[in-house]
């Protein structure tokens, strides 16, 4: 029972998914870290079921549109999904980071600007940047048409998680306080069962997009474990450790750069 309540906060807290709501007490939350890839579960099988069924359409002709509204529609809706689901929690915390790591100011003055509601010009512009990275790179995976890239890419939303929750158990808080620290802040059983739950994620992730396809699988795959080096790097270096909004920060640039390597492999026709 404490693994379905702990999945059930997880799901409410990191995506709109409905679920039964109870009381949120330290007993039940302290597996919901392990259990963070299962939203990554629910966006890719619904990304792959939204792009798989939309080529089918342009392949087949099933329409009357032109193949450029369809594709474009397929290339916007898949990319806004995850927002869709997650309710856009970590793009707001990329985007609190994003002002705070461009401030230069000093530790506790970003510490700060990660707290206030606020958004900056930073914030925008950096966005703006991922946006442009993350629609290119999910239009040129739509365009292989190869349902094996669409796996590794549906995939990647589960290993980004896992990621995250690795991190979350593993590094350092910058505050010691807060909603990250809430769901971290339990004993070594706890904390053992959720690097076992979190690393079985990983690996399972990890393994399935190198078997559908060896060399789009091999690069996101290093892409998303060298974005989780400098991140764990940039965050000691800026911040004495990791936050909730640095989190969020990490996981949207994960998914980013591994679909852009991802996409970049199948253009290279591997």
């Amino acid at each position: 029972m404490t693994f379905l309540r702990s999945l059930c906060i997880a799901v409410s807290m990191y995506s709109r998914i409905p679920v039964p709501y109870g009381n949120w007490d330290k007993k039940e939350m302290k597996y919901a870290i392990g259990l963070f890839p299962v939203v990554g579960v629910v966006i890719g099988a619904m990304s792959w079921l939204w792009i798989w069924g939309m080529c089918r359409i342009i392949a087949e002709r099933l329409t009357n549109l032109p193949t450029s509204i369809l594709f474009a529609v397929a290339t916007l809706i898949a990319a806004v999904l995850p927002i869709l689901v997650t309710g856009g929690i970590h793009l707001d915390g990329f985007m609190d980071t994003s002002d705070a790591l461009h401030s230069w100011a000093d530790r506790e003055k970003k510490l700060q600007i990660l707290s206030d509601p606020h958004i900056g010009a930073f914030s925008v512009i950096s966005v703006l940047v991922l946006a442009a990275f993350w629609v290119s790179a999910v239009a040129a995976i739509i365009g292989s048409g190869d349902g094996l890239v669409l796996g590794v890419f549906a995939l990647e939303y589960v290993l980004a998680r896992a990621l995250s929750g690795l991190a979350a158990v593993l590094f350092k808080n910058a505050r010691g306080e807060g909603t990250l620290w809430a769901f971290t802040d339990f004993g070594k059983e706890a904390r053992r069962t959720n690097l076992v739950l979190l690393s079985a994620w990983a690996i399972a992730a990890a393994g399935g997009m190198v078997l559908l396809k060896p060399a789009g699988g091999c690069a996101a795959v290093v892409v998303s474990a060298l974005v989780w080096e400098l991140y764990m790097r940039r965050a000691y270096r800026d911040l004495g450790g990791i936050t909730g909004d640095l989190e969020g920060w990490f996981l949207c640039r994960c998914e980013v750069f591994a679909a852009c390597a991802l996409a970049v492999v199948c253009a290279c026709g591997f």
